[in-house]
């Protein structure tokens, strides 16, 4: 089943939740019959040991409950709350009884601890303690054996809960159904049986147990360096563990490790655990910092550095992100975006277009340029932009267009992040006038124009082979190409 998901402007998983498939459990008592794929007698315990053929509603064989074997058609269900359970089943005896009150008990203590069916959920202490702490009890005539079909209910820890209504024979030589419905409050255990408390010979024939289980869901808090905020958060099912940025949450011994790709993180400390692999490209900053303590309006990009990332963006945005810092344009422009202290980059994906790279130095600046172009920047808000308008720095927009992140090969999207990083770089370097994306475009393309040539022209036409463009469309192409040899591998 799908499982549908909502994250956080950082990419910190918030919820995720998921239909489940419903499943419906049948036994018949034919011999060799499966249900669900699987043999009737690794479902249902006292299959086999009940199979007679004497009586039969369908085909040619039903359970028959004796003095001596006086439970059948045993199963167990795992249930979480809102969990709705249907049980039916037929019922008929041919003869009335001597005796209408034998105890289920001295059958059921010898029983070994895990029965074999179920999936090992059948658990004889549970039957014993759920028929001792809630007895049957109903009125019935003499002449119709105390049989029934009963449900018992117990929480995780074992705890008898309630009992089922019980569904008693009733009086008629003719087989008659018998069912009951069950929600769950709780999560727990839901024990299903037909049982004898008489002397006389009962059958049962054509169980059907449907299990409509309810929708699961896990919801995630977090302090701001990861670590999960326990006490307010939805545990369980799905148990999603990709979580604060997307991560791995490693919870092996108890660790509770965030696992980015070249280290660690001890979100209880805030910490990486191991030295940066960036140290000596970042001498200011501690080699054992997360994010450089910037945890709000930044994430962690693969246990290396601090990135600007805000705004909500689609899986494919960040492997084209990814893609984009291997390059060696991409590498540079993030060193040189590290080195200084004017300006900040907003990533986003733009509505209109191809790609957008733009620079304001205060908000009614980004108010204006989205009242005159709302398509292109129809995904970014302005406490976005408020929140990476820090420190007084500029900021430099840099938008990807929806239409090709979509796209399954990613090539055409990271050659467009590529060239709007290049007139980004332009921007730091202090470009700026009406001729600077022509001039921009004269440095990458080889090509003073203030359009841009498209991607095929570019490798493919050879006034354009010994452009910057082209060397990055290459090496994008290799990255994505090596990227595919490793997933098959």
């Amino acid at each position: 089943m799908p499982e549908y998901q909502y994250k956080d402007h950082l990419g910190n998983l918030r919820v995720s939740f998921r239909d489940q498939e419903d499943e419906v459990f049948n036994a018949t008592i034919e011999s060799n019959a499966t249900t669900n794929g699987q043999p009737e007698n690794m479902v249902f315990d006292f299959i086999d040991q009940t199979r007679d053929g004497t009586q039969k509603r369908t085909d040619l064989y039903s359970s028959k409950l004796t003095q001596a074997q006086p439970i059948g058609m045993w199963k167990s269900l795992p249930v979480t709350k809102g969990d709705k359970v249907t049980v039916e089943v037929y019922g008929k005896y041919v003869s009335p009884p001597t005796n209408n009150n034998i105890s289920l008990i001295p059958f059921i203590n010898p029983l070994p601890a895990t029965m074999p069916a179920s999936e090992g959920n059948n658990n004889p202490t549970w039957l014993s303690a759920g028929l001792i702490a809630f007895p049957v009890s109903y009125s019935t005539s003499p002449s119709v054996p105390k049989s029934y079909l009963r449900g018992q209910f117990f929480d995780k820890e074992g705890n008898f809960v309630r009992a089922v209504p019980v569904v008693p024979l009733s009086s008629g030589s003719a087989w008659q159904l018998m069912t009951f419905d069950f929600e769950a409050e709780i999560e727990g255990t839901l024990q299903i049986f037909v049982a004898n408390e008489s002397d006389a010979p009962v059958w049962y024939d054509d169980m059907e147990i449907t299990w409509d289980k309810a929708l699961i869901a896990q919801e995630n808090h977090y302090y701001p360096f990861g670590m999960n905020l326990v006490g307010i958060e939805k545990q369980g099912m799905p148990d999603n563990l990709w979580q604060f940025q997307g991560q791995e949450k490693i919870k092996d011994f108890n660790l509770n490790w965030s696992s980015f790709k070249w280290r660690n993180a001890d979100v209880q400390l805030g910490r990486f655990f191991s030295v940066d692999p960036l140290a000596e490209d970042y001498l200011y900053n501690s080699v054992y910092a997360f994010s450089e303590n910037n945890v709000t309006a930044h994430i962690e990009l693969e246990g290396l550095e601090k990135v600007f990332f805000m705004k909500a963006r689609s899986k494919n945005f960040d492997k084209v992100y990814k893609i984009q810092r291997q390059t060696s344009g991409g590498q540079r422009f993030f060193s040189k975006l590290k080195s200084q202290s004017e300006y900040n980059v907003l990533y986003f994906q733009s509505g209109l277009g191809e790609g957008v790279s733009t620079s304001i130095s205060k908000i009614d600046d980004f108010k204006k340029l989205k009242k005159n172009n709302s398509s292109t920047f129809v995904g970014v808000t302005e406490e976005a932009v408020s929140l990476s308008l820090e420190k007084d720095k500029k900021l430099i927009l840099v938008g990807v267009a929806y239409k090709l992140t979509d796209k399954e090969e990613l090539n055409e999207a990271t050659y467009t992040l590529n060239h709007e990083e290049f007139h980004a770089e332009s921007t730091i370097d202090g470009n700026k006038g009406v001729e600077k994306e022509a001039e921009d475009h004269g440095k990458y393309y080889d090509e003073k124009s203030k359009t841009s040539p498209n991607d095929k022209e570019v490798k493919s036409d050879s006034k354009y082979s010994k452009s910057k463009a082209n060397k990055q469309y290459k090496e994008i192409d290799k990255i994505i190409e090596n990227e595919k040899n490793v997933k098959k591998d």
